[in-house]
């Protein structure tokens, strides 16, 4: 008889485990599709209106960066969306824009670095503002632009030097991604 108790709590506690493994909390669906193209999005230089990947940051005189937080120098560029048949935007959408830096941001986090080696600069980076003259940091969001859904829009954005820390002249170079995002 006792044999027979000894089985009994063991064939519950087997029962009770096999009951928990088997219950059903809800579902998850997962919804998108995969698409081969994105919008055409140039880069475009407003004051020639040619296409180009390369902003120029012209020559500045270490004085125009005479202390820590100072900006000086650099360019404008504006991203050309083209809305097609490849890019429907719709009516009303704005878009934002993020930049990440290639090369690492600066000791703040928000600007971005520029390339390091012989005969680089040292103390400065490079800050990006949108066309209201805000800050857009390395790896957040610009403000919102408005979208043409039928013409093309351009997003203005203008490039500084930042002073950083101890100046030291030199090529002052940096690369950065960008992402347009749709809203």
């Amino acid at each position: 008889m006792k044999k027979s108790f000894a089985i009994l709590p063991l064939g519950l506690l087997l029962g009770f485990a096999a009951s928990s493994a088997m219950a059903k909390d809800g579902t998850i669906n997962f919804i998108g599709k995969i698409v081969t193209n994105t919008c055409p999005i140039d880069v475009i230089d407003p004051g020639s209106g040619n296409v180009s990947s390369s902003v120029s940051m012209g020559d500045v005189n270490t004085g125009s960066l005479a202390a820590v937080g100072d900006e000086a120098g650099g360019g404008a560029f504006q991203l050309k969306v083209s809305p097609d048949a490849t890019c429907v935007v719709g009516p009303g959408k704005t878009a934002t824009v993020t930049f990440n830096a290639v090369q690492g941001s600066d000791p703040s986090g928000e600007n971005f670095a520029i390339k390091a080696g012989a005969g680089a600069a040292d103390g400065v980076a490079i800050a990006i503002k949108d066309a209201k003259g805000l800050p857009v940091k390395n790896g957040l969001e610009s403000s919102a632009y408005p979208i043409d859904d039928t013409n093309e829009s351009l997003l203005y954005f203008t490039a500084l030097y930042k002073r950083i820390g101890t100046l030291n002249p030199g090529q002052a170079d940096a690369d950065v991604d960008f992402t347009v995002h749709f809203q």
